[in-house]
């Protein structure tokens, strides 16, 4: 049996449900704010997707039958009440996202089989029912913005066990108070901007939600969090914009992302495990964070008391004197210029201005970049502890490169980057400071040479070591380098992934071969290091943790699923069911650019649609378009390889980059006006996480405050088979993917917090570097900023804290001249995913 299925698309303002009258194989019905009138007995009962955006009525109608949907989105809707009005088997997904009139929903357990349920921005929603517990297939819960669910269950704290939500509101709609407890079978869980505090009834233990793997509780107003070690398939934990939280203790050992961007008052990060196993991590905007285990300490001296600094407690003396740090932008951004201790690989080390003081002077000293001894006999009853490495130095330029080295005879061979150092005013001289507690390794007569070496940015004028010796048999039992195992005996840590080889400890948390692929480092600094045993590509990729790992594939799965969730409209979620090929074949099918798949079985059986054939129907979806469009290219209407094919797509911005281009010759007009070769489209669209070097349209942008608008415009261009550059939360800085691309275009989301990233900077003015070299096109987009305020540096773009930074002072006339010259440019204004030309 050939299947004949529809896809119908309206999107006139009202219409007679007469109209889909004879539709009896209708499968799938995309209504835009759309009014029907009439007897909803009309409706296809073959129905398995619908998507009513802007749905009118104030409650579901009774006589629309819905028993075969597998999709419902409602978003934007009317509904006060939603409940089901028969049991749903098929149902998987229901979106009511921005439902803003929603209050209230019903016999939820009509929902048996359903996985996928968005509540993101219902802000009115106060009651949902106790039956939610029950669907143990409900993955994905996303209740971002729900705030009046939550504080009205506060109200009812004292009544409430730990696991219960009780819920009561002040509306006359609303009687007495519902129960309602977190299924256990969720997965991937939203509860960013939702108000949440900490009280010791608070439902964010997530004691029975053993399977979470994605946690989101951004924009929160909670102080502390319970211990979430019980969560062993916890993989991703987004804090971001929690500004009242002030600790987060015992991770499990198994969470590979943790986002904590903004919250101001965190202090401190723990592990189960103790070590430091994260593989993405972003903490920009964490002023007074202290600790991070087994990663960093960064303290300020005037915290630490004497016992807190041993033999350097004489440093207490320069407590007032102020530095400034260079290094990791996410950690020394906005922080205090008074001085830091960083404690990292466990060694201790400070960066301090140039004072004279006894305590310094060196055993051994040199005005080169390095030097050698022979360990001497120390004193009587004192034992060798380790190294106090002293350098004298200036820097120059705006990128720092270079590591400090220690070799013995006996085969200890570490080099060591500081993740974070100070930067003294131009001209003048900074002293860094480091303790290496390696006196455990050294035995009387080994040879010891202490080398630094410079990449780039920093001229070494002084080198000196001095022996650090206990003072009492007490120290010596206190020292945590006592330890019998091997990768212990060195510097009191598990530090394997960080050993090259050679086995050599290469002690460094940034990927330099970046600087390498975009020229800013030639590989010979690498053999200059390390020497000609090792290929500078063995430290391709090099992490926090060290040498990378393979993500298993559950995991980049997951990494999939969260930028889709955060997507506008519909959120991507959707699947087209599995369609007959023959239905297919020789056509063009439009497909809306919101759907990226499930639905239904074929016709040509009666069996609800399973997990299973759900799975499968991605693949055969991206299939069948590929089909279509051979067929397409086949025919005799159809364009030659040379030309182009138009992508339908209902996107505001892709019709608007089209009308931008429509003038001139520009060589972005067939690429940003959603056309791409056919060739490409009969590829394998990249995945926006995946790192490639080749790509059409670079985006620059902040990582904060356009997250969903970003992932939506980027889901658009890889649908429409436009490759983009990698937008994980890592860029090289300053634009390096671009450097060595022949992208043809680049778009610019100017945001509020666009100005404050030395990153999006420097990358506008190598983008405009390029348009005025070639013919790159250039698009600008003002998200919630205005392009006077952008043309004029009013505002948020006065780039007044540059000015005043001796680290930035120089660029930033360049960086005005870039901000004027982009904004005047054609581009589009954004608003709460609203698009007007400017």
């Amino acid at each position: 049996m050939i299947l004949i299925l529809f896809l119908l698309t309206l999107q006139i303002t009202e219409l007679m449900t007469d109209s889909l009258k004879n539709m009896d194989n209708l499968k799938l019905l995309q209504l835009k704010f759309v009014q029907l009138t009439g007897s909803y007995e009309n409706f296809s009962e073959q129905l398995r997707w619908l998507c009513w955006i802007g749905f009118h009525l104030r409650t579901i109608p009774s006589d629309l039958f819905m028993g075969n949907l597998v999709a419902l989105d409602m978003s934007y809707s009317c509904l006060e009440v939603f409940e089901p009005p028969m049991i749903l088997p098929s149902l998987q997904i229901l979106n009511l996202k921005d439902s803003h009139k929603l209050l209230e929903i019903h016999n939820i357990s009509r929902l048996p089989n359903l996985e996928t349920l968005i509540l993101w921005n219902c802000h009115s929603l106060v009651h949902v029912c106790e039956t939610i517990r029950l669907l143990n297939s409900l993955a994905l819960l996303n209740m971002t913005g729900c705030e009046k669910l939550w504080k009205s269950s506060w109200k009812m704290q004292h009544k409430s066990p730990l696991k219960e939500l009780k819920v009561s509101t002040s509306d006359e709609r609303v009687k007495g108070l519902s129960t309602f407890s977190l299924p256990p079978s969720l997965q991937r869980l939203f509860l960013n901007d939702c108000y949440l505090e900490s009280t010791d009834y608070s439902p964010l233990c997530f004691s029975s939600q053993s399977f979470l793997q994605y946690l989101n509780l951004g924009n929160n107003l909670f102080e502390f969090l319970p211990m979430y070690n019980h969560l062993k398939n916890l993989r991703v934990l987004d804090l971001t914009w929690c500004l009242r939280l002030k600790w987060i203790l015992c991770l499990p050992s198994t969470l590979a992302e943790l986002y904590v961007y903004y919250c101001k008052s965190l202090e401190r990060v723990t592990f189960e495990s103790c070590r430091f196993t994260l593989q993405e991590f972003g903490y920009e905007g964490c002023l007074n964070l202290l600790e991070i285990e087994g990663f960093i300490k960064l303290v300020p001296l005037v915290k630490l008391d004497e016992t807190d600094l041993g033999h350097l407690k004489w440093l207490k003396e320069h407590q007032n004197h102020k530095v400034c740090l260079v290094g990791d932008d996410e950690l020394t951004k906005g922080r205090s210029l008074c001085i830091q201790i960083l404690y990292e690989f466990n060694i201790m080390s400070t960066s301090l201005p140039d004072i004279n003081d006894p305590n310094m002077t060196p055993d051994y000293i040199s005005e080169s970049t390095s030097l050698s001894f022979n360990v001497p006999l120390g004193p009587k009853d004192r034992r060798l502890k380790g190294l106090n490495i002293i350098l004298k130095y200036k820097t120059s330029g705006e990128d720092w490169a270079w590591f400090t080295k220690i070799t013995t005879s006996n085969g200890v061979d570490l080099m060591y980057n500081p993740i974070v150092f100070g930067k003294p005013a131009s001209g003048e001289v900074a002293i860094w400071l480091s303790y290496w507690p390696i006196g455990n390794t050294l035995k009387v007569g080994d040879r010891v040479n202490v080398s630094t070496t410079v990449m780039n940015g920093l001229e070494i004028l002084e080198c000196g070591v001095s022996l650090v010796y206990t003072h009492d048999d007490d120290e010596v039992v206190n020292e945590t380098l006592e330890n019998d195992m091997e990768w212990v005996k060195i510097l009191g840590g598990d530090y394997s992934g960080f050993q090259l080889r050679t086995g050599a400890y290469y002690l460094c948390r940034r990927d330099f071969f970046e600087f390498i692929e975009v020229g800013r480092l030639t590989p010979d600094w690498f053999k200059i290091l390390v020497g000609d045993s090792v290929d500078c590509t063995e430290i391709r990729g090099w992490r926090k943790t060290g040498r990378p790992q393979q993500l298993n594939q559950s995991f980049i799965e997951l990494k999939t699923v969260k930028c889709i969730v955060h997507a506008s409209e519909s959120e991507q979620i959707y699947k087209i069911g599995e369609m007959s090929k023959s239905s297919h074949v020789g056509k063009t099918l439009g497909i809306p650019s919101m759907i990226s798949a499930t639905a239904s079985k074929s016709a040509d059986t009666d069996v609800h649609t399973s997990k299973a054939s759900i799975a499968e129907t991605i693949e055969f979806t991206s299939s069948s378009l590929k089909e279509t469009m051979k067929s397409a290219t086949r025919s005799e209407s159809s364009v030659s390889e040379s030309e182009s094919v138009e992508i339908t797509s209902p996107s505001l911005l892709m019709k608007g980059m089209k009308a931008v281009t429509e003038s001139g010759d520009s060589p972005a007009k067939g690429l940003l006006a959603g056309k791409f070769p056919v060739a490409s489209s009969l590829s394998t669209v990249a995945s926006p996480w995946k790192k490639f070097s080749c790509f059409d349209v670079y985006l620059s942008c902040d990582y904060i405050f356009t997250t969903r608008f970003k992932n939506h415009l980027c889901d658009r261009l890889v649908t429409a088979g436009i490759q983009i550059s990698p937008y994980s939360l890592h860029f090289v800085s300053g634009g390096g993917y671009l450097r060595n691309s022949e992208a043809r275009a680049s778009i610019v989301v100017l945001s509020e917090n666009y100005a404050s990233s030395v990153r999006c900077l420097d990358e506008l003015l190598l983008i405009l570097e390029r348009r005025a070299k070639s013919n790159h096109f250039v698009l600008p987009v003002f998200y919630d900023v205005e392009a006077s305020d952008v043309r004029g540096h009013q505002r948020l773009f006065a780039l007044r804290w540059y000015q005043t930074s001796s680290t930035w002072k120089g660029k930033v006339d360049r960086w005005k001249a870039a901000l004027t010259e982009v904004a005047n440019l054609p581009g589009f204004h954004v608003s709460r995913y609203v698009l007007s030309s400017t």
